[in-house]
């Protein structure tokens, strides 16, 4: 039996739910096309129904975050994700998911393809609001 899996919702959580937090934040030295601007507070989360090879099935949820550049990376483009547990985001059981199906990336790897598109069209719509000038970069 094959591993598989359902998505059974998706949320976006912005800057609105984190108390007015960044939208968008500087790169610090990074350059994106310009713009230099990332995703600030903003998360996206999964929950993911499961079936291992052994035919089990589990409910896992699974979060991702901006991932955080600020070494100067010239190839940053603005909306890079990591599963949120690397950022201290409790709710992430990507770790746990990734024990479930027996190290299998298949499953991670879907939902993190399905996460980025999530974020690039989240901080393209930032960054339009931007160029407007609707929007400014938070410094801190």
């Amino acid at each position: 039996m094959s591993i598989s899996f359902k998505v059974l919702k998706k949320q976006e959580f912005n800057a609105v739910e984190f108390g007015g937090g960044r939208f968008l934040t500087p790169l610090q030295g990074s350059t994106d096309n310009g713009k230099e601007a990332g995703l600030g507070d903003w998360t996206y989360q999964i929950d993911v129904e499961a079936t291992n090879q052994d035919g089990e099935t589990g409910l896992f949820t699974v979060a991702f975050q901006p991932e955080e550049r600020r070494d100067g990376l010239k190839a940053y483009s603005g909306y890079d994700i990591d599963f949120a547990i690397k950022y201290g985001y409790d709710a992430d059981e990507s770790s746990e998911l990734e024990r479930f199906c027996d190290y299998d990336q298949a499953i991670l790897d879907a939902l993190h393809d399905l996460a980025k598109k999530a974020a690039r069209a989240e901080y393209e719509r930032l960054i339009e609001l931007l160029e407007a000038g609707e929007l400014n970069i938070i410094r801190d």
